[in-house]
């Protein structure tokens, strides 16, 4: 299955939404290794959560990349059948690390740059932490071989943005923060 699945990044060294940087080269492998689990969502809890392995890890400066092995759905009420159909769908697309940090320090931006880390698993999210944590390459439907595919842009500026949409947004997120409050 891992050729199908396509290469993720799993972590990059850019300051990621939390103002914090997990820097690729104080990672701790060796335990992760033994037990290179690929779980749903950071779900510690329930076993449907664990959604296949990490493939072909690979770390650099640049972050940490691997290749997918997504399990098979045990039948038709296991969740893993919609996380396949989102997966397939490209729908599903970003990951996140879990971490257990050991050395950090404060960092310019007003957060953490975590220098030593050890591994404990990589998630697949539909929201990563790591803007850049994104899934790369996919093998075509054909069965062609695998191809990068282009990560769509993030608009760069608010005039890239149409402003229905804008408008739209602000008022969800007004109900959101009124509801939140009556709680």
């Amino acid at each position: 299955k891992a050729a199908e699945d396509g290469r993720m990044i799993a972590s990059t060294p850019d300051v990621d939404r939390d103002k914090d940087r997990v820097l690729p080269n104080g990672a701790k492998l060796e335990n992760f290794i033994k037990n290179p689990v690929l779980m749903y969502g950071h779900n510690y809890r329930d076993p449907w959560a664990l959604i296949g392995k990490v493939g072909d890890l690979q770390i650099d400066s640049s972050g940490l990349n691997f290749v997918p092995e997504l399990r098979e759905a045990a039948n038709d009420a296991d969740p893993m059948t919609i996380i396949r159909a989102l997966w397939d769908q490209k729908l599903l697309r970003a990951c996140s690390i879990g971490f257990n940090p050991t050395k950090w320090m404060e960092n310019e931006v007003g957060g953490r740059d975590f220098v030593e880390w050890e591994l404990l698993e990589i998630s697949i999210v539909p929201i990563p932490a790591n803007q850049n944590a994104l899934r790369l390459a996919a093998k075509a439907i054909d069965g062609g071989d695998s191809s990068e595919e282009p990560v769509p842009s993030a608009p760069t500026n608010d005039d890239d943005i149409d402003e229905d949409v804008l408008l739209a947004l602000a008022v969800f997120l007004e109900t959101v923060g009124e509801s939140m409050v009556s709680q």
